[in-house]
């Protein structure tokens, strides 16, 4: 094989991993949807997005995981359900995830004030992995 082909394959191969990654949506969800079994593909990116109040010394984080790995980390963006367009609207913490392994899974993430320990705010996500 030439180095040209070679590097033609190697091309080819990186384009149809992006593809892939692309063709699999994200499960986005709210506060309203813990509890609730949410079905996700194997290897499926969860979105988590949770209300957010800069300033107010209250991060939201994951307590536990089971079957499922935190994807990167938390973000603090405009509420996109919510958002205008105005600087300083309502924003979102973002926690993502990824289903690892078919099969339950779940996740409890918690709303604590920065440096005190346990939180006061516990959601449970969720999910049935295929």
């Amino acid at each position: 094989m030439t180095r040209m082909h070679l590097t033609i394959t190697t091309a080819l191969l990186a384009l149809s991993s992006l593809a892939s990654a692309a063709d699999t949506p994200v499960t986005t969800l709210r506060a309203a949807d813990a509890g609730r079994h949410v079905p996700v593909r194997v290897g499926g990116e969860i979105a988590i997005q949770l209300p957010a109040v800069p300033g107010s010394n209250y991060t939201w984080r994951v307590r536990s995981h089971d079957g499922l790995q935190p994807s990167g980390p938390i973000e603090i963006i405009a509420d996109p359900a919510r958002t205008v367009g105005a600087p300083g609207g309502p924003q979102v913490a973002v926690i993502h995830l990824r289903a690892v392994k078919p099969g339950k899974a779940s996740a409890v993430v918690e709303q604590s004030r920065d440096g005190a320990g346990e939180g006061s705010n516990y959601l449970r996500y969720r999910f049935i992995v295929r």
